[in-house]
């Protein structure tokens, strides 16, 4: 069986996600918890890696396990081995060629960063701080040139190794909280080290080193230098990766809508059979295997019967209460 794992953690500890030789690293540990859980040597495989120092508020990972555990249960084990400082938050089975990294369809980070006159002791390892404060109006002006497909090839630090440089930014949103400046962005992926070099970039546009106007220019010199500084690590979250189930078709939003109908009934025997079946119905769908799909629309023809019968077991005694007369209903 393949299961997805959702993991938080605060990486101030840690060499990074994958594993080092000079450092200890957060895959290292969560495989060294999963094999006291399970009792297999699992390989722990993310959607990405993310650097010494960089936090996480749902990394994903898949591995490969026999356990016998329920996949409710699993992460509340698993914890039970882990440091307060890595979390798994939810476990599920996918296809066996899933993949956490290559079936990533987009990944959203998160950037914390303040301004004080004095550094704050407990914002240390948990946000970056800058001295002067930028100019938020500007730094949004800016973010704007950062959407859709570029070569993001300014936005790559020295060591990053792809086939393409090209990428898309879907979605962007700066917002400012007192002394607190968070930025997110959301892409198909992202480059080594895109995220905080594109933050230092906007962060120079706030403190007026760089001018807004010159972002789409800056984007296509693919000069790493005419970008902004490589913002700390402190300052960066892994936030979200979704993939193609994280997505629901009709077919599943209308039965999420009918299980409210389902739940309600199911004191029921028949509300019961209705949960069940609703269950492993959008399981089935949610997967997004054919063969899932057609077992799916089988038990989508169960429901129908099943409704039809309670519905008429129901109906069928109250018509027979029901006084007919010879010229029709009683008045």
């Amino acid at each position: 069986m393949r299961v997805l794992l959702r993991v938080e953690y605060k990486g101030t500890d840690y060499c990074g996600w994958q594993r080092q030789k000079n450092g200890l690293s957060v895959q290292e540990v969560l495989a060294r918890a999963v094999l006291e859980t399970t009792g297999e040597a699992s390989v722990m495989h993310g959607s990405g890696r993310t650097d010494a120092g960089v936090h996480a508020i749902a990394q994903a990972v898949h591995f490969d396990t026999h356990t016998s555990i329920p996949l409710d249960k699993l992460p509340i084990a698993i914890n039970a081995h882990l440091p307060a400082n890595i979390r798994v938050l939810s476990a599920r089975e996918v296809e066996p060629g899933f993949n956490a990294r290559f079936d990533a369809k987009q990944k959203t980070y998160l950037y914390k960063l303040y301004s004080a006159p004095v550094s704050s002791p407990l914002r240390e390892g948990l946000f970056a701080f800058v001295h002067k404060r930028p100019d938020v109006d500007k730094m949004r002006k800016a973010a704007t040139y950062i959407l859709g497909e570029h070569d993001f090839k300014v936005f790559q630090a020295a060591g990053g190794h792809v086939k393409t440089t090209v990428r898309t930014v879907t979605a962007r949103e700066i917002k400012e909280n007192g002394e607190e400046i968070t930025f997110e962005v959301t892409g198909n992926g992202f480059l080594y080290n895109m995220v905080r070099i594109m933050v230092g970039t906007l962060y120079y546009v706030g403190i007026g080193k760089i001018n807004a106007e010159d972002i789409p220019d800056i984007i296509l010199s693919g000069k790493r230098d005419r970008a902004g500084k490589t913002m700390p690590p402190e300052g960066l979250y892994l936030k979200e990766v979704k993939y193609a189930f994280d997505e629901d078709g009709p077919l599943v939003t209308f039965l999420k809508k009918k299980s409210r109908i389902f739940r309600r009934n199911s004191s029921t025997l028949g509300g019961g059979i209705m949960k069940k079946l609703f269950k492993e119905f959008k399981e089935f769908i949610s997967r997004g295997n054919v063969m899932d799909l057609a077992v799916g629309m089988i038990i989508g023809a169960a429901f129908t019967a099943i409704i039809t019968a309670v519905v008429t077991g129901i109906l069928k005694p109250l018509i027979n209460l029901i006084p007919i007369g010879e010229t029709g209903l009683q008045p």
